[in-house]
């Protein structure tokens, strides 16, 4: 088996905006269901804190949405910065701002995938 790296969908919010939009379905079988990490490239300028959020099903209702936390701290996305996610295990994903966003903010994801 060999790792890979994949280059997936980019999460992007929208100016004035505070959710990004929504990877999930084909998109997230291949970026979620074989990876081994995922890499979240955090964009020049942020104006709200950004959290990753999770779901469990493939289209999420509101209430599915949760964020994702790693030993009991919430995953946040921060200007100029990388954040790796190990073990991913959800079927969609998503980013929420606490703040409207002043631009657009494009948040590039890298997936390191096994292969045989």
């Amino acid at each position: 088996m060999a790792r890979h790296i994949h280059r997936t969908v980019d999460l992007t919010i929208l100016n004035a905006a505070q959710l990004s939009n929504v990877i999930s379905g084909n998109d997230g079988k291949i970026t979620f269901g074989s990876s081994y990490a995922i890499s979240f490239f955090g964009p020049a300028a942020l104006t709200g804190v950004v959290t990753v959020q999770v779901a469990p099903v493939n289209t999420p209702q509101s209430s599915d949405w949760v964020n994702l936390s790693v030993s009991g701290s919430d995953v946040t996305i921060s200007a100029l910065k990388c954040i790796i996610v190990a073990n991913p295990s959800f079927l969609a994903l998503r980013l929420s701002s606490s703040l409207a966003e002043g631009a657009d903010r494009v948040i590039r994801l890298l997936s390191m995938i096994d292969t045989l």
